[in-house]
């Protein structure tokens, strides 16, 4: 009969660096996909309107951010248009209807939050809104600053 080696009981050692690898390129997959258009905002003053019946959206949602940025010297027009971090000029309508398109295919159910200065003349806004709607997006949230306490 053969002889049956002791086995010894010893200590158990886990080695934590591969988890420690996967775990940091992990952290830094979501960092590069995470989207941070939001921190990008452009600063301009939405408008305020004095009854309004906006919302603030619940969940969340599939959206685009177009900015409408109002120049310095001649506030009533736009600057620029801003659309993630695209920047075009504000007569470059067909580039912006090519770019929401090209959102739209990635996300049948893609809403536009449009974000204008409060000193831009609604003619200029309702151009870019036209080229929202020749893109086929059929939902366009107007962003604009209301006060609590002036609600209805």
């Amino acid at each position: 009969m053969a002889k049956k080696k002791k086995v010894e009981s010893g200590k158990v050692d886990l080695n934590l660096t591969s988890m420690m690898d996967v775990v940091f390129q992990l952290i830094v997959f979501f960092l590069l996909i995470t989207n941070f258009q939001s921190m990008d905002l452009p600063e301009l003053e939405p408008p305020t309107p004095d009854k309004s019946v906006a919302y603030t959206p619940e969940k969340a949602r599939p959206r685009l951010i177009v900015n409408v940025v109002a120049d310095e010297n001649i506030e009533t027009i736009p600057k620029y248009i801003q659309v993630g971090s695209n920047k075009l000029p504000p007569g470059a309508l067909v580039d912006l209807t090519t770019i929401l398109k090209t959102q739209k295919g990635i996300d049948e159910n893609t809403e536009i939050d449009l974000r204008a200065d409060n000193k831009i003349e609604y003619q200029h806004v309702q151009k870019i809104m036209t080229a929202i709607t020749q893109a086929e997006i059929s939902r366009i949230n107007l962003v604009a600053l209301v006060d609590p306490d002036k609600r209805d």
